[in-house]
């Protein structure tokens, strides 16, 4: 299971808002097949995995893992759980059901009811992690929104006001990991002070990868026309006082709660993991509207002494990493002292 875990990574930056999904088939313990769902709207894991088998003979006697139930409706592909059936594979190890109303368990029970044998709950922490997204957006209806800033040791995270001072963080390593959350994230948001002081152009280019839809907060219209957003193409989208749209922007007016209309926005467009880079102010104003699903502080050896402060996160981490000098912390649902 951890190798159908693995193999579902390859498809982080395209599957989306589809789940990561690997499978593995094994024959008398030696894998004979194997595949992953490589983009939305291609072959599912499973049929890529039956597809790889070099004798189709040797599939009566193997046994297929997959991290997520075998879906048994018909969507953009036909139904993977037929598949199985229809190539008489006896045995089916699965780590997580689906949370989707239109496969949860159906999958499993048309397996079991043409005599599968069928087992669950293999690996199902380890496989929930990397479709916590997908699980989200499932079970809760709304964007999964992680969070990411970079803090010195001494708790900075931006200059003071003026300041002539580079306000450079974190390290290449780790700059080039933030890269990845981007190339993985459907959207990038941050508010309208971070995007009018920094006009920052939020793409993915220390690696290769798709870059995300710029999403912008700024309900009392102050962003900057002039910022390079606006010219290079790329999608964005505006949470404003306005409803229009301008080139490769959309601006939507948030006439209600601005959380709600984001919301929204996002669903209608199958945008579902938002990597969230400030600034200070929208992180916190996340937290309190309860929108912080994860966050991830980086932090670097180096101390300011005087600065914008850094979010506090209250408890303790659910993960560590480490980039060269620096170190990172993941937190779940966090709280922000």
């Amino acid at each position: 299971m951890l190798r159908c875990i693995d193999l579902a990574k390859r498809g982080a930056m395209y599957t989306s808002p589809n789940p990561q999904v690997g499978s593995v088939i094994v024959y008398r313990g030696k894998i004979i097949g194997e595949g992953f769902h490589s983009k939305v709207g291609g072959p599912h894991a499973e049929v890529e995995a039956i597809r790889s088998v070099a004798d189709p003979d040797l599939l009566k006697e193997s046994t297929l893992y997959v991290n997520l139930e075998p879906c048994s409706h018909h969507g953009r592909t036909p139904p993977c759980a037929d598949l199985i059936v229809e190539n008489k594979i006896p045995r089916v190890v699965v780590a997580n059901e689906d949370p989707n109303p239109s496969v949860s368990g159906k999958g499993l029970e048309h397996l079991r009811a043409s005599s599968v044998d069928v087992m669950t709950g293999v690996c199902a922490q380890e496989a929930e992690a990397i479709n916590r997204p997908f699980f989200h957006q499932q079970l809760v209806g709304r964007p999964y929104y992680k969070a990411k800033w970079a803090r010195t040791s001494d708790g900075f995270m931006g200059r003071q006001e003026g300041s002539e001072k580079s306000s450079h963080i974190s390290s290449d390593l780790a700059n080039r990991w933030v890269h990845q959350l981007r190339a993985e994230s459907d959207a990038i948001l941050v508010g309208s002070g971070t995007a009018n002081a920094d006009d920052p152009l939020l793409t993915t280019r220390l690696v290769d990868g798709p870059d995300p839809v710029r999403v912008v907060l700024d309900p009392n219209g102050e962003l900057r026309s002039d910022l390079r957003m606006f010219k290079d193409g790329g999608a964005n989208i505006v949470v404003s006082n306005v409803d229009k749209e301008e080139g490769n922007t959309l601006f939507v007016d948030a006439n209600e709660n601005i959380y709600d209309v984001l919301d929204r926005v996002l669903m209608e467009r199958d945008l579902v993991k938002i990597l969230v880079e400030g600034g200070a102010h929208t992180l916190r104003e996340l937290e309190r509207a309860g929108r912080m699903d994860e966050a991830l502080e980086i932090i670097a050896p180096m101390t300011w002494g005087n600065g914008l402060k850094a979010p506090k996160v209250a408890g303790k981490p659910t993960r560590n990493y480490e980039f060269g000098p620096d170190r990172a912390n993941q937190y779940l649902k966090p709280v922000l002292e």
